[in-house]
């Protein structure tokens, strides 16, 4: 889970130098005297959701592609990962590690966290948001068992415990409460994709959580790989996390205001993220790796918000629309939180999600990006980078050279590259994206900016585009490839 404040580097972007002022007005004004500057939308990209369905517009053709990849199909170095669509399970345990903290009132605290409705939670909980996240396409079935484990030993045992395997105390909590419910339980029931493992695991402690050194007592997925089988399968894929993340103060929830919710789940959220095979998207160490990322507007970041347009790629939510050909097409795109709908352009054929490419979306402070506020009134467009690439060794997925160990070429914690980063319309000392880092009405891109960028293959980016116009659910850009 991310720490309170991950304060990024600046971003230093390069900037083409014009010699006269005459030319930059020549530019802004040849690439905004476009016939389709106007007040009302124009159609829209209206590609049908069928695989390989066609639609061209001016020059260009746009294509809805499945490219038949996701996470926990083909993930790079993801075992038995929490299935991101259909109906999977999760065994939640609640863990009694402070006899004073083990009530039925906590009890219920957990369910509606996990399952509650978004009217009785506040916002939102862990079953709700990814219902609407992945547009009804992930119904979690999520079983919360109605009484504490209480485990063998003290809590201090398992806070100092370490096993031959490098394995922490929350793995043996695991393995203790799984023993406990055997008999009570029939743990093949909770594997539902049939791989051998239960779907996933979560561990709810009812000790506090330690919010300064952010160790043993916080919140993190894990794998169990020498997991005893019970009920012929393993439990694999598990997660950790305090109670206390259900009701933080300002200070303790630190990336958002979370008065008015009445059962918080955004770090349940968010480690769920992980239990499916998501990467974290914030930096762990601020003396390596690039700078940039997705400046904290992403759940895998901030823990805020909704998961952004890779995420929900690779999970198999979204199919994109590519664009191909040479010229212009002047269209509207409409929000992306509500329809899923965005654009993939690369200086190559992309024939799958582990590719190196571009996605372009129109974000809005719309869905599950309204109540976390964390980009106030934002609207207008979002440019990623995104290199998805796996890391092949000899045939072979393994992990990066990072300390982060990501199963893909670059992650955004240390790597000198980065796995996502937002190519933001302004170029201020900001840890977090504002209103005027997207791409409003009259802004450019690639003309003026990031005619110097690299994708990492050494390529140039392979197209520009001018905002026309900005309606509530649509924008209006005239897009250019060369």
């Amino acid at each position: 889970m991310k720490k309170k404040l991950v304060f990024l580097i600046m971003l230093i972007f390069s900037i083409s130098i014009f010699t006269s002022c005459d030319r930059l007005t020549e530019i802004l004004n040849n690439v905004n005297n476009d016939d389709n500057l106007s007040s009302d939308p124009i159609p829209s990209v209206s590609v049908e959701p069928s695989v390989m369905s066609t639609q061209d517009i001016g020059d260009l053709s746009f294509t809805k592609v499945n490219f038949g990849n996701r996470l926990d199909i083909d993930g790079p170095k993801i075992s038995y990962p929490l299935p991101s669509t259909g109906t999977p399970n999760i065994l939640v345990i609640p863990i009694n590690l402070d006899n004073n903290n083990a009530t039925n009132e906590k009890l219920l605290d957990i369910n509606y966290a996990f399952n509650g409705t978004s009217d009785e939670t506040g916002w939102e909980s862990v079953k709700s948001y990814y219902q609407k996240s992945s547009y009804n396409q992930l119904d979690l079935q999520i079983e919360v068992i109605n009484q504490w484990y209480t485990p063998k030993y003290e809590a201090s045992y398992y806070e100092n415990y370490l096993n031959k395997y490098n394995e922490k105390g929350n793995h043996l909590l695991l393995d203790e409460a799984l023993e406990y419910y055997n008999e009570q339980y029939d743990y093949s029931y909770y594997d539902s994709d049939k791989d051998g493992s239960i779907d996933s695991i979560w561990l709810i402690y009812n000790h506090s959580v330690d919010y300064e050194n952010n160790d043993f007592y916080w919140a993190y997925a894990s794998t169990n790989p020498n997991s005893d089988k019970y009920d012929g399968v393993k439990a694999y894929r598990f997660a950790f996390a305090g109670i206390d993340f259900i009701h933080p103060t300002i200070q303790e929830a630190g990336t958002y205001n979370p008065e008015g919710i009445n059962y918080d789940a955004h770090a349940y959220i968010h480690e769920t993220g992980h239990l499916m095979g998501l990467d974290d998207y914030y930096d762990y160490f601020d003396d390596k790796g690039a700078v940039g990322g997705t400046y904290g507007a992403d759940m895998m970041d901030y823990n805020v918000g909704d998961h952004g347009m890779i995420s929900k790629l690779l999970l198999g939510w979204v199919q994109p629309i590519v664009v191909s050909g040479t010229g212009s097409a002047s269209f509207g795109l409409e929000s992306f939180a509500e329809t899923g709908k965005f654009i993939l352009i690369s200086d190559h054929e992309v024939t799958s999600i582990y590719d190196e490419y571009f996605l372009i979306e129109f974000y809005n402070s719309d869905g599950l990006n309204e109540r976390d506020n964390l980009i106030p009134n934002a609207s207008g467009i979002r440019v990623m980078h995104i290199d998805a690439r796996k890391n092949i060794v000899d045939g072979e997925a393994v992990y990066n050279s990072g300390n982060y160990r990501s199963g893909f070429l670059y992650d955004n914690s240390d790597e000198e590259k980065l796995f996502c980063n937002t190519l933001r319309s302004d170029y201020y000392n900001s840890d977090t994206l504002t209103k005027s880092s997207f791409y409003g009405k009259l802004d450019t891109f690639g003309y003026i900016n990031y005619t110097d960028y690299k994708m990492h293959s050494g390529s140039s980016i392979p197209f520009k585009f001018n905002v026309l116009s900005v309606h509530d659910n649509q924008i209006d850009i005239k897009l250019t490839i060369e």
